[in-house]
């Protein structure tokens, strides 16, 4: 699958055009409304949401999955220049009941700094908006490096509870975590996959750049408000919340570390600490201990006795 981002433009691994919005292009709708519906349907029709670990989906897969394997994009000038300001390159599309989206996101962290976050499952309650708890209920890990997680999620949305299974699959060697509905599992959702992507930054060292990709078909019953949040301001929060966990750990690591991984209690001559002051004092304090072994040679051969010449020799 190959993805081309041009400026209001998006082309599917068809090559065919995709219309999309832009971040900027949310739905309008009075959310203080949409409450009061949401109040009337609870209180009238007292719903009851339907996701159960006892019974299987009502299908086994609609949205065409990811396959692991690395996106490719291009970035313009133009939204280069947006990433470099801190903010996310976002697409969105909408058909009916069905959203796709996808997210450029740089941050001021390592790629593997960056994965630890995005597959910290448990503490997802504390850092991703709307999460209130993930129980992973599956582990498997492959000769290859590859593991596979199944975990039920939690979420509140605009005063509307949400549960869904998902199936998530972390490919080190792609650098891509993605994941579809657990089939085997009812979800609130008629259908949801996704997509996470790390590479390094094509500028600047030590920064990551993240690309999220996601697909999501809901019931008819689920309220149009909820569906626009999804596929618009849900999108940009995605990696929102990555960027700023992950830059706040990257900062603890650099506090911790000195040049080349070193502690930072670790100081040489001189209290210097990184680049190429390291280096000179590195190579200063060589230069001197080299000086000082000779000189304590010197005088430990003078103090031989004289028929220790043999031995001066071989020194």
């Amino acid at each position: 699958m190959s993805l081309h981002f041009r400026p209001l433009q998006l082309f599917n691994e068809e090559g065919k055009q995709i219309q999309c919005k832009t971040d900027k292009h949310y739905s309008t709708m009075n959310y203080t409304s949409a409450h009061m519906f949401l109040l009337i349907l609870v209180l009238v029709f007292g719903y009851v949401f339907s996701a159960s670990r006892s019974k299987p989906h009502g299908h086994q897969g609609i949205l065409e999955p990811y396959d692991g394997k690395p996106l490719s994009m291009k970035i313009t000038a133009e939204q280069s220049k947006k990433l470099d300001k801190g903010e996310a390159v976002v697409y969105n599309e909408r058909n009916g009941k069905s959203g796709r989206g996808f997210v450029v996101q740089d941050i001021n962290a390592t790629e593997s700094v960056c994965m630890s976050k995005i597959r910290d499952l448990l503490n997802y309650n504390k850092m991703v908006p709307h999460v209130k708890s993930v129980d992973i209920y599956h582990t498997e890990k492959f000769f290859n490096g590859t593991s596979k997680q199944g975990a039920e999620f939690k979420i509140g949305l605009m005063g509307m509870n949400f549960g869904y299974f998902l199936l998530l699959t972390h490919e080190p060697k792609y650098k891509t975590l993605t994941w579809t509905l657990d089939y085997s599992k009812s979800s609130d959702f008629d259908d949801n996959c996704g997509h996470w992507q790390l590479l390094p930054h094509p500028k600047k060292t030590g920064w990551t750049r993240v690309l999220y990709s996601t697909k999501i078909k809901l019931f008819n019953w689920i309220p149009e408000f909820i569906i626009n949040f999804l596929t618009g301001k849900a999108l940009t929060e995605s990696t929102a919340w990555v960027k700023k966990y992950a830059e706040e750990e990257q900062c603890k690591i650099s506090a911790t570390q000195g040049p080349l991984g070193t502690p930072s209690w670790f100081k040489f001559k001189g209290g210097q600490t990184s680049g190429d002051g390291v280096m000179k004092s590195f190579s200063s304090q060589l230069k001197g201990f080299e000086y000082s072994f000779q000189t304590q040679k010197q005088t430990f051969l003078s103090s031989l006795p004289k028929f220790s010449c043999f031995m001066k020799g071989a020194l």
